[in-house]
């Protein structure tokens, strides 16, 4: 009998230990181009070709306070410069923040933090910006089917006036 109370007792030991461990893990932050209608990620990823991002903060339990914190540094070589940090309101029973349209300031790696006040992480996560690309060159004039954008709004204005009878 005392050698199964033991072993109960170590085994419940090592459940909090898990539970605990695990509830100290903050959660992830998605960086997508926005979100649908269902909070699902659009175009999410690690990498992107603008620095204008939206960031989709997962927390693994509710935020349970009024106010959250977010920390956005930029990673250097040596060290993280804290580039802003903002509080604001929450609902303290969500576990999920969307904040569409980030502008960061360069091309670089930038990490995001959302905490409460008092410093507990409930998500985390980072973000490279590289330069832009153009494979192509930049038309002097936009034509569609040897027609100009003007030809084509003249023509959807004279569709749309009311015909004479």
């Amino acid at each position: 009998m005392k050698q199964h109370g033991l072993l109960s007792l170590i085994l419940a030991l090592l459940l909090c230990a898990a539970s605990a461990a695990s509830a100290a893990e903050p959660g992830r932050t998605i960086f997508c181009q926005g979100i649908t209608e269902a909070w699902e990620p659009v175009e999410p990823g690690e990498v992107f070709d603008t620095n204008v991002v939206s960031a989709l903060f997962m927390s693994p339990k509710p935020f349970g306070n009024m106010q959250m914190v977010l920390s956005i540094y930029r990673d250097g070589e040596q060290a993280q410069e804290l580039l802003h940090r903002e509080s604001g309101d929450v609902n303290p029973s969500w576990d999920t923040l969307y904040l569409g349209n980030i502008p960061l300031p360069a091309v670089g790696k930038y990490s995001f933090v959302l905490s409460s006040p008092g410093g507990e992480i409930f998500s985390s996560g980072s973000v490279t910006i590289k330069e832009k690309t153009v494979e192509k060159s930049i038309p002097e004039k936009n034509e569609v089917e040897g027609t100009t954008l003007e030809g084509l709004f003249n023509k959807f204005k004279d569709q749309t006036k009311p015909k004479s009878q």
